[in-house]
């Protein structure tokens, strides 16, 4: 018993057991922790194979979404501004893999320029803009995936708008009419405010996208709408089930002719949705002179005390309205919609309250509307994404059809995640992991436009989100 005991010591002394690899995890930086962050957090944080940082000068809000997380110990906290600590920026995308930038669109040629010098992919959400058109040639030469346009609008909906022209272009169809319109929107129970709309993103950027300009075809005419408010102007009614809709144009719409592969289509629009009544209340703003982004003298901060009324009434001044009272002149401005008025007045525009200015009639109004409750969500209260297409399609010798296809996602902000920020970020997350994991292969600028790309994140959408977004195809012939 003794010899069989030495002879087993000595058998276990001649095991040579093989070293331990590491554990070689890929490396996501994140900028930007906003409210489209923690739903690209919480996805990556699924798959321990990726080690993130989340890079932002606001520590805090980004401790909140890491402690959120299945395993924390896989996310670390940088605190970093962008335009200031430049080398901070470059030391951190260099030691990454691929880098999501959540920041403000005009942020993104500034980490494009650094990703490029160091190799390393790049995704966003945001429209694509020029410099990273030009930096198409170069990525690809160097195996770099750049991505954009992976939100909800721009991003699910070109998916979901590809997914269908694909599927009539293989069979011969043609593409006659394309009609998309996209929306964040309070969920219609929670939408009683004068503008029936809640802020899930920057107040600015909501009041400047109101003066942006447009281009879209209509009967094959190429529509040209001027910037500076005649937006509001451009609006159609739309109505979706029971509900009563706006549509207005949303940006250059004829491009996406060649991007679609639409040189077909007579009708081609991509817009916004609003509910009934906010155009025309925004036209009155814009009437008022609030929308004006120009510094004024009554309006920087050390300016003298100034009250709501007041500062309308100057901005009135200039106007061709002459009337006894402030009160009859706003009425005036608006035709005597009394609809409108008493929207404008339920803001307290018309009050003696005073205001926080913040140089210009416009940042000034988005600052007192982001400050008003009923602007912005309370706990219960539930958001709405909406997107619908509707495609007419037609082949030889078959009726026509109208494809109608919809996504309708609620979300709650205060307790939980809006569905705005889901369905921005999980594309996003989904992108880079498709990069990481080589199943985009893909180098250069990408959009979401090819079965590579769609047909995996529509289906693992569809299914990951099946608890609180309906996803929806009808298709209806017609004669």
């Amino acid at each position: 018993r003794l010899w069989l005991l030495k002879m087993a010591a000595q058998f276990v002394r001649n095991i040579r057991v093989p070293p331990v690899a590491p554990i070689t995890r890929k490396k996501i930086l994140v900028l930007g922790s906003g409210r489209v962050c923690n739903p690209v957090i919480q996805y990556i944080n699924k798959n321990t194979e990726y080690q993130v940082t989340i890079g932002t000068d606001k520590v805090k809000d980004a401790k909140a979404i890491a402690n959120k997380a299945k395993v924390p110990g896989m996310i670390s906290i940088v605190d970093i501004n962008v335009t200031a600590d430049t080398s901070k920026l470059k030391s951190y995308i260099k030691e990454s893999d691929l880098c999501i930038s959540l920041l403000p669109n005009f942020l993104h040629p500034l980490v494009l320029e650094h990703c490029l010098s160091y190799g390393v992919h790049m995704v966003t959400p945001s429209y694509t803009s020029e410099p990273f058109i030009t930096a198409d040639k170069e990525a690809a030469e160097k195996g770099i995936t750049l991505m954009c346009e992976l939100g909800l609008d721009p991003g699910i909906d070109h998916m979901l708008a590809m997914e269908c022209i694909d599927k009539v272009h293989s069979k011969n169809g043609k593409i006659n009419r394309f009609i998309s319109y996209c929306g964040g929107l309070p969920a219609l129970e929670d939408s009683k405010n004068p503008l029936r709309y809640k802020f899930s993103w920057s107040p600015l950027a909501v009041l400047k996208n109101t003066l942006n300009p447009a281009r879209f075809l209509r009967d094959g005419q190429s529509i040209d709408v001027l910037q500076g408010g005649k937006l509001m102007d451009a609006s159609v009614p739309i109505q979706i089930g029971s509900v009563e809709y706006e549509g207005l144009p949303n940006r250059d719409s004829i491009k996406y002719v060649p991007i679609y592969g639409l040189a077909e289509a007579k009708d081609l629009i991509r817009g916004s949705l609003r509910y009934k009544g906010y155009c025309s209340k925004m036209k009155a703003l814009r009437k008022l002179g609030l929308l004006n982004e120009n510094p004024h003298p009554r309006l920087q901060k050390d300016s003298p005390e100034t009250a709501w009324r007041d500062i309308v009434a100057t901005l009135l001044a200039s106007t061709d309205v002459r009337n006894t009272s402030l009160e009859k002149s706003a009425l005036e401005i608006v035709e005597g919609n009394h609809e409108v008025y008493e929207a404008i007045e339920q803001l307290g525009l018309l009050s003696s309250q005073l205001i926080q200015p913040q140089g210009s009639p416009l940042h000034t109004l988005a600052y007192h509307l982001e400050n008003l409750d009923d602007m912005n969500y309370s706990p219960g209260q539930r958001d709405l994404t909406l997107l619908q297409h509707v495609i007419d399609v037609s082949y030889n010798g078959s009726p026509k059809e109208q494809h109608i296809i919809s996504l309708e996602a609620y979300g709650h902000p205060c307790e939980g995640e809006s569905a705005m920020a889901l369905t921005v970020g999980l594309p996003v997350a989904m992108a880079a992991k498709m990069i990481l994991s080589d199943e985009i292969k893909k180098t250069g600028l990408v959009l979401p436009l090819s079965k590579e790309v769609y047909q995996p994140m529509l289906a693992e959408l569809r299914e990951s989100t099946a608890e609180w977004a309906k996803w929806n195809i009808d298709v209806v012939k017609r004669d």
